[in-house]
């Protein structure tokens, strides 16, 4: 995805939560699991970009967080924005694993 892309799908999520409060949902749930886009763009083992949306935690968070920020603008103040998340990607090599202490 280019640079261009990467905001015009961050900036749908905000109208998109709006339709959905319009027609009536109780919340909305950011699925950033079992592969899908925000999980890739989290994940060390599929985001290998060479830009500002990879190479550290903060920046592979980063398209989770603006996603997040468009919804809470386009949504009332009290309704419910949920966010799930994998706790290990289950690749081959590193991706989102948990700590072992």
């Amino acid at each position: 995805m280019t640079e261009d892309e990467i905001m015009e799908v961050i900036k749908a999520f905000g109208p998109a939560a709006k339709r959905a409060v319009e027609a009536g949902a109780d919340g909305i749930q950011l699925h950033g699991t079992h592969g899908y886009l925000i999980n890739e763009f989290l994940s060390p083992y599929f985001n290998i970009r060479t830009d500002s949306w990879s190479g550290s935690d903060e920046k592979r968070f980063r398209f989770l967080k603006e996603i997040y920020q468009e919804v809470n603008k386009a949504v009332p103040d009290s309704f419910p924005v949920l966010v799930k998340l994998n706790t290990n990607d289950y690749t081959p090599k590193e991706g989102i694993t948990p700590l072992l202490l």
